[in-house]
């Protein structure tokens, strides 16, 4: 069985560290080869430093699990967890957060859990799943978006996407690695640029299948459905083909609204 690990409640009294609260037992040695649990009980958490997981911990793995908790950065955009090579696996699963996740390696499962306002997901390396989410009302910063991706691999299942707001990819912005969304919803996102709903760019390979659906996203400068831009890039649709209809100019896509 986990070793339950209960964060502790001083960290919703005020800002903490989890390598000062919990972190040491994660690399003492006790744990090698056994999974462990971080149990955030009801309450909302704020941590005033990155939480970097990586080889140190030779945990089978280490599971991030809520209770009706909120996991928040002081700051908007800071950075709540850093994923590093050679980390254990890492589950999150209920929870709500409100600050980035930076993915470099290793693999991560995202599974129920919110991403509201402040927080991202940002993948350039490794494996990365996530199930049963939500991201809304995202406000990312520079090239980011709710998730970006640059490296790596990620599979993102029954999700929503609503109300995020970035310069490219209103809810996604992909630069490179292999993007596959199954059974997912992008509604009212919004780009300043390209890509109301996703921007791809680079050498990525992004698929959409099985009923995702694209609605109502919008962007300034064209694509607000997506935008597919960079000599290698790609974009393909998996039957059942997407609910809705667009008419492409060039690598633009625009969506026509239903009659």
């Amino acid at each position: 069985p986990a070793v339950p690990l209960p964060v502790p409640s001083d960290c919703i009294a005020a800002p903490c560290s989890l390598d000062a609260t919990v972190g040491h037992l994660l690399q003492d040695g006790a744990l090698d080869g056994r999974p462990a649990v971080l149990h955030f009980t009801a309450g909302n958490y704020t941590l005033n430093s990155t939480y970097t997981i990586d080889g140190g911990a030779l945990l089978s793995e280490l599971r991030l699990v809520g209770d009706g908790s909120t996991v928040l950065a002081p700051l908007a955009n800071e950075t709540l967890f850093h994923i590093a090579a050679g980390a254990p696996p890492v589950l999150m699963q209920d929870l709500t957060l409100r600050g980035r996740i930076r993915v470099e390696g290793g693999t991560l499962r995202v599974v129920n859990c919110q991403f509201l306002e402040g927080a991202a997901l940002r993948v350039d390396g490794g494996s990365v799943q996530v199930h049963a989410a939500r991201f809304a009302g995202v406000r990312a910063q520079d090239d980011e978006s709710a998730i970006a991706i640059h490296a790596g691999e990620l599979t993102v299942s029954d999700t929503t996407f609503e109300h995020n707001r970035a310069r490219r990819g209103g809810a996604i912005f992909a630069s490179g690695g292999a993007l596959t969304v199954l059974r997912s919803v992008f509604r009212g996102n919004e780009a300043a640029a390209d890509g109301g709903a996703l921007a791809v760019d680079g050498n990525a390979a992004v698929l959409l299948a099985n009923g995702t659906s694209l609605e109502g996203n919008v962007a300034s400068a064209g694509g607000n459905a997506f935008s597919l831009t960079g000599g290698n890039a790609s974009l393909t649709y998996g039957l059942p083909a997407p609910l809705g209809s667009w008419v492409a100019s060039g690598a633009i896509c625009q969506e026509v609204p239903p009659p």
